[in-house]
C-alpha cells in the first residue's frame, strides 16, 4: 500500500517536473526576445545621446556675424550660455575661428572665454587642418568654397568645423568676399574615459548588474579597439556581438531655398551613415542565448533540487511512518513484556504472603524460604520497575547521573550476588575473574551497577542450562587514555547477525527470545548502551551461534563527563 502511494506520489512530481521543463523553454524563449528587445532600445540610446552631443555642439556654435554685435561677443555669449546649460562631461576643450579672406588669405583666432586673440602659428593640436583650409584658396567661387568646406567632424583631432549661418538674405553669394569657420577642439580623453561609460552605465549596464561587455571600435584600417569596458577585451571578443551601432557622426541636409540654397544643417546619424566608430555590445556569457540558457539551466537545476527534496521528503515520511508502525508494534510488545514480568513476581509474592497468612506454613525452615522468595521476587519487581523509570526519565532527557568515585569491583559483585538465585535455578555458573585493585573511576554508582545487573542477569539468562558465565576485568588503553575493561561472556545460543546492529534499540527482542517467551522488556540493552555512553564509555557486543555471546564495556579512567554531558551533576 504504501509502496504504491510513493509510486503515485513520484509519478506525479515527474509529470510536474516536465510540465516545468516546458514551461521554462518557453519563457527561456520569451526572455531572450525581451532582452535582445532591450538591448536594442539601449544601444540606440546610446547611439542617440551620444551624437547628440555633437550635433547640439556643432548647432550652439553657428554665429552669425552679420547680426547686430560683433562677431566676438556673439561667441562668447554662446559660450557662456553652454557653460551654464550643460549637463555631464564636457567634450568641449578649446575654440578656434579660421577666416578665409581672398586678400588677406588663411586667418586664425582663439577664443579665450572674453575674445579673441589672432594666432600667428597653428597649435599643435589642430595642424592637421590647415591643409583642409589651405585647400579652399584654390576656389575663386565662394559658394563652392562653403560647399567644399571642411568634413564637419574630424575625429583625427578630435574636433567639429563648424559652419557660419548668414541668416540676411542676398541675392548674390559671390558679394561674401569673407568666409569663416568656428573649430571646436574636444577632449578625446573625456569621451573616451567620461562620456561613454556615463551612457553605457545609463542605458546598458542596468542598475543591479554589469551583465555586458561593451567595445567601441574605429574604422579605420586596421580596425582597433578605443573603448572597452574590461581591459582584457580584444575586437576578437566582439566577434557576433549581440548588438551593434554606428556612432560618432553626423547627417547634413541641403537648404533649396530662394536666398539660402546650398547651405548645410547637420544632425545626428542615420541608420546607414558613415559613423566614424561602431557600438558593439555582447554579453560576458558569450551570447544573450548562452546567457538565457545559463539562467534556464539554473531554474532547472533548482526545480530538480525542490522535486528531489519533495521526493526525499516523501520517503521520509513513509520511512517515519514505517518506523513509527514498527515502534507502536514494539511498543505493544514492550506493554505485554513488561506486564507479564510485573504479574509473575507479583503473583509468587501474593501466593506466597496468602499462605504464610492463612498460616499453612508451619516450620521455621518453610517461613524462611518463603521469605526468601518475597525478597527475590520483589527485588526482580523493583528492579524492573527501576528500569522502566530510568528509560522514561532518559528518554525525556531529565535525567540527572551522580558524579563521584565508583567501587566497580564491589558493583560487580553485587551484581553475581543479587544474580545467584537465579544462576542456581538455571545451574548456571558464574567464574569471576577480577584484579585485586582498579583505578578509580568517576560515575554513577546507581547507573553503572544497573549496567551490571542487566549484563550479568542477560548472561544467566540466554545460557544453556549447566553453562558458564565467565566476568572478566581488566584495565586497558584507549585512543583517549586509561580504561577499565569489563567483558563478559556466556555460553548461550549466540545472537543471529541480522539482530546484531539493533541489540540496543529500545523495545528490541530477538527471535529467539520471542519464540522461546523469554522474560524481557527489550529495554536492558538500550538503557545499558546509553548510560556507558553517558560516562564517555563504549560497548561492543560479538558472537557466534552456537557458542554463545560476549558484550565488552570500557569505561575512562579519566573521566570528563562531569564537563561535557549536562546529565552529570
Amino acid at each position: 500500500m504504501q509502496l504504491g502511494v510513493v509510486c503515485i506520489l513520484v509519478g506525479l512530481l515527474l509529470t510536474l517536473a516536465s510540465f516545468q521543463y516546458s514551461w521554462l523553454g518557453q519563457l527561456s524563449e520569451r526572455e531572450q526576445e525581451r532582452m535582445g528587445q532591450s538591448l536594442d532600445f539601449a544601444t540606440r540610446a546610446v547611439r542617440f545621446e551620444f551624437d547628440n552631443e555633437l550635433a547640439d555642439l556643432y548647432r550652439t556654435f553657428q554665429v552669425d556675424y552679420r547680426e547686430d554685435g560683433t562677431f566676438s561677443e556673439q561667441l562668447s555669449a554662446h559660450y557662456t550660455e553652454r557653460v551654464e546649460t550643460i549637463e555631464g562631461p564636457d567634450i568641449l576643450e578649446k575654440i578656434y575661428w579660421v577666416n578665409l579672406n581672398e586678400e588677406t588669405g588663411l586667418v586664425l583666432r582663439e577664443f579665450t572665454g572674453s575674445g579673441l586673440t589672432t594666432l600667428d602659428e597653428w597649435p599643435q593640436d589642430i595642424v592637421t587642418l590647415r591643409d583642409e583650409f589651405d585647400n579652399l584658396l584654390q576656389y575663386n567661387d565662394a559658394q563652392f568654397r562653403l560647399l567644399l568646406g571642411p568634413e564637419p567632424l574630424q575625429d583625427d583631432v578630435p574636433a567639429l568645423v563648424i559652419q557660419q549661418v548668414f541668416t540676411r538674405p542676398t541675392r548674390d553669394l559671390e558679394d561674401y568676399k569673407s568666409i569663416s569657420w568656428i573649430v571646436a577642439k574636444l577632449r578625446a580623453n573625456v569621451i573616451i574615459d567620461e562620456l561613454i561609460p556615463v551612457l553605457a552605465n545609463q542605458y546598458i549596464y542596468g542598475e543591479e548588474t554589469l551583465d555586458y561587455n561593451i567595445g567601441i571600435i574605429d574604422r579605420n584600417e586596421p580596425a582597433e579597439l578605443v573603448y572597452q569596458s574590461r581591459p582584457d577585451l580584444t575586437t576578437a571578443s566582439f566577434a557576433e556581438p549581440d548588438a551593434e551601432r554606428d556612432i560618432y557622426g553626423l547627417r547634413s541636409w541641403n537648404f533649396n531655398q530662394r536666398f539660402q540654397k546650398n547651405r548645410r544643417m547637420w544632425g545626428i546619424i542615420e541608420e546607414e551613415s558613415d559613423a566614424k566608430w561602431d557600438l558593439l555590445v555582447k554579453h560576458q556569457a558569450g551570447s544573450l542565448e548562452a546567457a538565457v540558457t545559463a539562467t534556464r539551466n539554473r531554474n532547472l537545476a533548482i526545480s530538480l533540487g525542490v522535486f528531489t527534496l519533495l521526493a526525499g521528503a516523501i520517503a521520509m515520511i513513509v520511512v517515519s511512518t514505517r518506523r513509527a508502525q514498527r515502534l507502536a508494534a514494539q511498543q505493544m510488545e514492550f506493554v505485554a513484556g513488561v506486564s507479564h514480568e510485573l504479574r509473575t513476581p507479583l503473583a509468587v509474592i501474593r501466593t506466597a504472603a496468602e499462605n504464610l497468612a492463612d498460616d499453612v506454613v508451619h516450620d521455621a525452615e518453610k517461613t524462611r524460604q518463603y521469605g526468601a522468595l518475597i525478597n527475590r521476587e520483589g527485588r526482580r519487581l523493583s528492579n524492573m520497575v527501576e528500569r522502566v523509570l530510568l528509560f522514561a526519565k532518559m528518554r525525556a532527557d531529565n535525567l540527572q547521573f551522580e558524579h563521584q568515585a565508583v567501587d566497580l569491583i564491589a558493583t560487580i559483585e553485587d551484581a553475581i550476588d543479587s544474580n545467584n538465585a537465579w544462576s542456581t535455578e538455571r545451574s548456571v555458573t558464574v567464574r569471576k575473574e577480577l584484579p585485586e585493585s582498579l583505578p578509580e573511576l568517576m560515575g554513577d554508582p546507581s547507573a553503572l551497577g544497573s549496567v551490571m545487573q542487566n549484563l550479568v542477569s542477560n548472561a544467566i539468562k540466554y545460557s544453556r542450562e549447566g553453562g558458564i558465565v565467565t566476568i572478566q576485568v581488566r584495565e586497558s588503553n584507549t585512543e583517549s587514555g586509561p580504561a577499565i575493561q569489563v567483558a563478559i561472556h556466556d555460553q548461550g545460543e549466540g545472537i543471529p547477525n541480522k539482530e546484531i546492529p539493533h541489540l540496543f534499540d529500545p523495545f528490541f527482542r530477538g527471535e529467539r527470545a520471542r519464540q522461546t517467551q523469554t522474560q524481557g522488556s527489550g529495554l536492558g540493552l538500550s538503557l545499558v548502551k546509553q548510560v556507558v555512553e553517558a560516562h564517555g564509555g563504549e560497548i561492543d557486543v560479538s558472537s557466534t551461534p552456537g557458542s554463545g555471546s560476549t558484550f565488552v564495556v570500557e569505561l575512562p579512567v579519566i573521566d570528563n563527563s562531569e564537563a561535557s554531558n549536562p546529565a552529570f551533576h
